[in-house]
């Protein structure tokens, strides 16, 4: 009996959310890390490719999924690296060097 309430709530929320083709309930995107997926939210097994825009939405369940290519370990540890300053200070030698013979 308590799936038969929330398959009616889900429909009754369904409806209220596409009455005139008004989007009045939003939910959180789901962030996906392939262009490829599936959504087996309380319905049949659904799958979908997401469009140009790298977004794409269940046509049962109006949930919204994004693409976000997922970073490597060495791009994660690049974002966290500072910049060396330029000119470099452990080179101030070598740069003055090049700039006298020029």
């Amino acid at each position: 009996m308590p799936n038969l309430k929330k398959n009616i709530i889900l429909l009754l929320l369904t409806i209220y959310k596409n009455i005139d083709g008004v989007n009045r309930i939003t939910m959180k995107p789901k962030i996906i890390h392939t262009k490829t997926f599936y959504c087996a939210d309380d319905h049949p097994i659904v799958y979908y490719t997401v469009d140009e825009n790298n977004e794409a939405v269940c046509e049962y369940c109006s949930a919204t999924f994004i693409y976000q290519p997922e970073k490597t370990p060495s791009e994660e540890m690049q974002d966290e690296l500072e910049l060396i300053p330029m000119p470099c200070p452990m080179h101030e030698d070598y740069d003055e060097e090049e700039n006298n013979q020029n």
